[in-house]
Formats: C-alpha cells, structure tokens, sequence
C-alpha cells in the first residue's frame, strides 16, 4: 500500500502535468492564431493614403500624387530660409520607377500670404518645376521648367515664426513639347525652416 503522502504527491505531480500539458496547448494555439494573422494580407492603402497626413506640426514631411501615383521624398526634403525673400521647398523620390524632383520657389515680399493661394502659373510671386527621368538608364528625361505650368496654385495654410512651421497644399499641371502632361495633385507640405 502505497502511503498517503506519496499517493498525494504523486496525484499533484499528474495534475500538474496536466496542467503543464493544457497550458502548453493554449499557449500554441495562440502562437499559432498570431501567426496566421501575421500572414493575413495588409489592408490595400489607396495611393492618397500613400501621402503623409496634410499637418502642420513641422513634421518635415511632403508629398503628392503625380498622374495618380504617391511621390514622396526619399531624398532629404528642401526647405529655405524664409527671410531671404524666397522660400524653396523640393526634394527628390520616386514613382513607379522613375526618379522625380520637384521643387517649388516663393518671392515672399511681405507680407507672406496664408490661406490666400498663389499661382503657379504666373511666375510673379511663386513658380514651380520639376524633372522625371529613369534613373542611370536616361532613356526618359523630362525637365518641366516654371513656363511648363500650365496651371497650378500653392497654399499657406500654417505659418508660425515663432516655432519655425510651415505647412500648406498645392497642386500642379506641366507640360512641354516633348513629354506627356504631368499632374500633380493632394500635394501637402508640413516643413520646419531655418531663420
């Protein structure tokens, strides 16, 4: 007969295993859920949802869609000094391939104007141009200048001088002779700048 602090012992240990056993199983059953959504497809982002929220928090972000297609900036973003007279704002990334530089000039002759637009198109207070080829390849090479503006308007939309911000929205179209119209449209700057 087998002792009653042994026959205890011993019952403890089993329900311990047991317990070990079905804890084990809960935990693989939950590594394995998570593993299957880990490789449940990510929800599709529309190209418009591709572009960095339109803030002015000076998040130094930017971006628009070209022809549809998300351009944001791979490169570093440029942003000018605002009390030179013109402000710069431009960069370089890609779309679909093709390497993309935009940039953007405002002749800020006081006083600055916010959330009353510029247009792009009339080079007098603000101008725009941008280039597009294929990389080292250079069998597309495309330069719209500030006279391939066919319309187009930037808009201050924040401006705070105390806290460097500058945040606002534009949209473009270029074209010239030898290259399809560019479009660029939801464009959204959130920059800070240098005094």
């Amino acid at each position: 007969m087998v002792p009653v602090k042994l026959a205890n012992h011993i019952r403890s240990a089993m329900q311990f295993r047991l317990k070990a056993r079905q804890l084990a199983l809960v935990l693989l059953t939950v590594f394995i859920v998570q593993g299957c959504r880990e490789n449940e497809p990510k929800p599709h982002l529309s190209e418009l949802e591709k572009l960095p929220a339109a803030t002015h928090e000076g998040k130094h972000t930017m971006g628009f869609l070209l022809n549809g297609r998300a351009w944001i900036p791979r490169s570093s973003i440029r942003f000018g000094a605002v009390t030179q007279s013109i402000v710069s704002i431009g960069g370089g990334g890609e779309v679909d391939g093709l390497q993309v530089g935009f940039g953007m000039n405002i002749n800020i002759y006081p006083p600055l104007r916010i959330s009353k637009p510029y247009n792009l198109a009339q080079n007098d207070t603000a101008s725009s141009s941008m280039s597009i080829d294929d990389g080292v390849k250079r069998t597309l090479f495309c330069v719209f200048e500030e006279d391939a503006v066919l319309e187009g308007e930037l808009l201050i939309t924040h401006y705070d001088y105390q806290k460097r911000i500058m945040a606002g929205t534009f949209w473009a179209t270029f074209l010239t002779e030898s290259c399809d119209t560019a479009r660029v449209t939801d464009g959204r700057f959130d920059l800070l700048f240098t005094y």
